[in-house]
């Protein structure tokens, strides 16, 4: 019985309906004219829409002009203050809403606290408020001057692998004479003895050694404690490979084992920590160890390329050549090999061989003496 009078409803009824609901009107009404006094004053109404937030100070403008105006009229100063500060504050009042309406879209929240910002600030200073909302809009402008200035690009650097630095540092001849001098002072060999403590040691070694003689027992100390210091640390690692060598069961775990032991005993000759039949035990263990770790995984270039190194440094070039060749067909990146095939070539005595194998490099490598002799052979 109630929905008959709902159907059946005129105009009228529906739009009383609406406005009880809350329902927006229809989007084909007229939109709204504006403010009331839009219609009365259409070219005031004009020069604030040019005008934009800005205008909307206007209000407080006047009326702070107007407290301007009571405070310097031509009447008792008792009767003046009074009138002043109503005026002052309601020109303050008026700028809260102003003041929040002129700073940009992301700069609005919280909305109260900045309109009574607005407000407190044209209270104690007048017009504040309104040169910081100008002062902010110059900011914003200059900002995307800058934004839009034309930028330059570089190149990208280049990423050098190799720690020139410290090849430059023992190449220092004032460094090496200073180190090999009697004449100069203890304390200064010391001090530049102690600077390359933390430079590898298959550069520093041949100072090392020569200082090993020198007539200052401090210096001779100094430099074996160095040395032997180097030493020890590979040769605990080895000594700790070793014991787990012995209780490991897995295949992976048995060769990870052997290999870390072939680059072990390989570290000591490469960092020249030893010398002599030293140096030729610690080759002959690498060489072991690679190969048994290629018995239980023969397709591991990076050993394969362990081999080689060992193998040049036995003079077993035979061998070497062989696992050249088993190193790139198992992955090893051709680039890498091309210096040690130039090295065997050059141990046989096969210059052209050489020269074809530096040709197969467009470019100098990054190591200072590698690209010299890249240099020599390809005349680039």
């Amino acid at each position: 019985m109630s929905a008959e009078p709902a159907i059946h409803a005129g105009p009228a009824d529906a739009a009383e309906s609406e406005a009880r609901t809350g329902i927006d009107p229809p989007p084909d009404r007229a939109p709204d004219a504006g403010p009331p006094w839009a219609a009365r004053h259409p070219r005031l109404a004009r020069v604030l829409a040019l005008a934009g937030p800005p205008a909307s100070f206007l209000p407080a403008l006047l009326l702070e002009a107007q407290a301007l105006a009571t405070l310097l009229a031509a009447e008792p100063e008792s009767s003046r203050i009074g009138p002043f500060v109503g005026w002052h504050l309601a020109a303050s009042l008026a700028c809260g809403w102003p003041f929040w309406r002129c700073l940009p879209q992301e700069m609005r929240e919280p909305r109260r606290p900045l309109m009574a910002l607005g407000v407190l600030a044209n209270t104690f200073v007048p017009l504040l408020s309104a040169g910081m909302v100008l002062a902010l809009r110059i900011g914003l402008q200059l900002r995307r001057i800058a934004r839009a200035l034309p930028f330059a690009t570089v190149p990208q650097p280049e990423f050098e692998l190799h720690r020139k630095g410290e090849v430059s540092q023992m190449r220092n001849s004032r460094l090496r004479s200073r180190l090999m001098d009697p004449s100069t002072p203890m304390a200064d060999r010391v001090t530049d003895l102690l600077s390359i403590q933390d430079v590898p040691s298959r550069i520093t070694a041949d100072i090392m050694r020569a200082l090993l003689a020198d007539r200052v027992e401090d210096i001779r100390l100094l430099a074996y404690g160095m040395l032997d210091g180097r030493e020890k640390a590979i040769s605990q690692r080895i000594f700790a490979e070793e014991a787990q060598l012995q209780h490991a069961d897995e295949h992976d775990r048995i060769f990870g084992a052997h290999k870390r032991l072939a680059e072990l005993y390989w570290e000591l000759v490469f960092q020249r920590l030893v010398d002599g039949d030293m140096r030729t035990h610690a080759c002959r263990q690498a060489r072991e160890q690679a190969e048994r770790a290629l018995v239980l995984r023969a397709d591991d270039a990076g050993v394969w390329f362990l081999l080689v190194r060992v193998l040049h440094t036995l003079k077993d070039f035979e061998g070497g050549k062989q696992a050249l060749v088993m190193a790139e067909q198992h992955g090893f990146p051709r680039d890498r090999l091309v210096p040690w095939i130039a090295e065997y070539a050059f141990a046989e005595r096969r210059f052209g061989d050489v020269r074809a194998a530096f040709a197969e490099l467009p470019v100098a490598p990054g190591a200072m003496q590698l690209a010299a002799a890249w240099h020599y052979w390809t005349g680039r």
